[in-house]
């Protein structure tokens, strides 16, 4: 059975998206210590000691996010029941943390 177009151009978008989050995370690799000694001529603040880790936490989610990423475009190139639903799944969890962020901000006042 042939795969679908859409389902295609969905996986293709998934790749790109992993290698984007890939590219993100190596920027926080690389560009981590450069910050992190920028930040050490400035006046001390309590913020300095919480910066390395909170980088090396960022590097790291934005691997599991391409991670993610390439596993569902694999799952959804190979035509795979799983993919699909992970797919939906995580456009699911997607949308309700867009109406959760929504609401939160309308009770900022």
């Amino acid at each position: 059975m042939k795969r679908p177009t859409g389902v295609s151009i969905l996986a293709i978008l998934n790749a790109i998206g992993g290698a984007i989050f890939v590219i993100i995370g190596l920027f926080f690799v690389v560009l981590g210590p450069e910050i992190t000694a920028a930040m050490k001529e400035m006046p001390e603040t309590p913020e300095q000691s919480i910066l390395v880790p909170l980088l090396g936490a960022m590097s790291a989610v934005f691997f599991v996010f391409a991670a993610i990423d390439f596993i569902v475009a694999y799952g959804l190139w190979t035509g795979a029941g799983w993919g699909w639903w992970l797919y939906v799944a995580l456009l699911a969890l997607g949308i309700v943390s867009c109406f959760a962020s929504e609401w939160d901000c309308r009770n900022c006042d």
